[in-house]
């Protein structure tokens, strides 16, 4: 049949060229096309004529193919890059697409959601009582400057449809954002690739050649010039747009180098899980830091709605307009209940200064003395302190860039002056079982 197919084409090309193409029944019918699915066209009064324009031609079927081809080559290599151990076939090996009901996981988080919403709360006393004080916050409209209408799936594919984005945080693995919604809107993997692209405000509009609405992106004002880290020019990735399909997520895990994090969804529905602050009491991290969201969800989560509240996690049913605020040290994961969109940004604020330096001198310590070179320039107050919480080993170290940094002028970008924040909260260590924070592939 197959081989039948493929001499009508070559038949139906040589006609062409010779100027005159047969769309006789016989000749449809030796091109592939089934007499039942001519006779019914003739029997509702289709015109023959109107049939045969309406047919793919070969040159359509060999342009889709190899379409086809080059797409499933993109989505295997990036599989491979972005899990070098999993062959990219068995990405839905344990049928998650069947198995995880998504929209019993939303009545789930319907009913075990009772964060309370702040609408448009003042930026002093959101930092003192909730960034100060660690507590969790959901606000409504905090990203007032973005228009989420603007960033809608639908809205960011048409204008970036051929520009590449980086997918899970691993950035050697792009795909272009066409090919991405074509993977989201069909893929049964168990565990879904995301856009996670922490160079997005860059990305660049296919009608225009220039940089697209992406680069409207503004931090909302009760987070802005709340970040120490913006002192250094070259910096670990500190912001991101998600873009993800439905059943994909984030699994358990804690921000990284002591730093709170927000999220504003844009599109779709996410369900956040955030654990108790002793997490390590309650809950098996070891194990729970490597499963995927939606099975977290399925065979943790539910059951741990039922522990008493001083061990039960706080549920959040995050709708578009919805920012989330996580503090520093505290574990979450995040599943994706509908595609969806948001943009993140993770910070380190003053307010938890003596752990962001415990953290960051012994995890980055590359990063740590540039940072710690830009305190003594623009915050001698907080590179002193640094020097009095330091351990004597530590403190050999923070003395020695000091040298280093009057021996050696640094050429280093002065960025926006941070300003004091009064009262800075001198809690225990918070302990940094995070991922690498990246800033090495920078």
């Amino acid at each position: 049949e197959k081989d039948g197919r493929k001499e009508g084409r070559k038949e139906g090309k040589r006609r062409e060229r010779e100027g005159g193409l047969d769309t006789s029944v016989a000749a449809l019918v030796s091109a592939g096309v089934g007499e039942m699915a001519l006779a019914g066209c003739g029997a509702m009064g289709v015109p023959e004529e109107t049939v045969a324009e309406n047919l793919p031609t070969a040159e359509n079927d060999d342009e889709t193919w190899e379409e086809e081809k080059r797409f499933r080559t993109e989505l295997e290599k990036v599989k491979r890059i972005a899990n070098p151990k999993q062959d990219p076939a068995s990405w839905s090996i344990k049928g998650l697409a069947t198995k995880v009901d998504l929209k019993a996981l939303i009545r789930f988080g319907q009913t075990n959601d009772t964060m309370p919403r702040l609408v448009s709360p003042e930026t002093t006393p959101f930092r003192k009582h909730y960034i100060s004080g660690r507590k969790l916050a959901v606000i409504k409209n905090a990203h007032r400057k973005l228009n989420p209408a603007r960033y809608q799936i639908a809205a960011l594919v048409e204008e970036f449809r051929n520009e590449y984005f980086c997918l899970d945080d691993n950035h050697d693995a792009m795909l272009q954002f066409g090919d991405f919604v074509q993977y989201m809107k069909n893929t049964q993997d168990d565990d879904p690739l995301m856009i996670f692209d922490c160079d997005f405000e860059n990305r660049y509009s296919v009608a225009h050649k220039r940089k697209g609405r992406l680069s409207e992106y503004a931090v909302p004002d009760i987070f802005a010039g709340d970040s120490l880290f913006s002192l250094v020019e070259c910096r670990p990735p500190w912001r991101w747009l998600i873009v993800a399909p439905k059943r994909s997520g984030t699994e358990m895990h804690v921000d990284p180098l002591g730093t709170c994090a927000w999220n504003t969804l844009l599109e779709g529905l996410k369900l956040w899980a955030i654990l108790p602050v002793e997490a390590g009491k309650h809950y098996n991290l070891e194990s729970e830091c490597n499963m995927w969201a939606a099975l977290w969800f399925i065979e943790v989560g539910m059951a741990a709605a039922k522990l008493p509240e001083d061990n039960r996690p706080t549920f959040v049913l995050q709708r578009p307009g919805e920012t989330i605020f996580v503090p520093a040290g505290r574990y979450h994961v995040v599943l994706n209940l509908t595609d969806t969109v948001a943009i993140t940004e993770n910070f380190a604020s003053e307010f938890h200064f003596d752990d962001i330096l415990r953290v960051t001198v012994k995890k980055e310590p590359e990063f740590c003395e540039k940072f710690f070179q830009r305190l003594r320039e623009e915050r001698n107050d907080l590179a002193e302190r640094a020097m009095d919480l330091c351990s004597k080993e530590s403190k050999h170290i923070l003395q020695k860039w000091a040298k280093a940094n009057l021996d050696c002028k640094k050429d280093l970008c002065h960025t926006a002056d941070v300003k004091s924040t009064p009262g800075i909260n001198r809690q225990a260590t918070v302990d940094d079982d995070s991922e690498d924070s990246g800033f090495d592939l920078l």
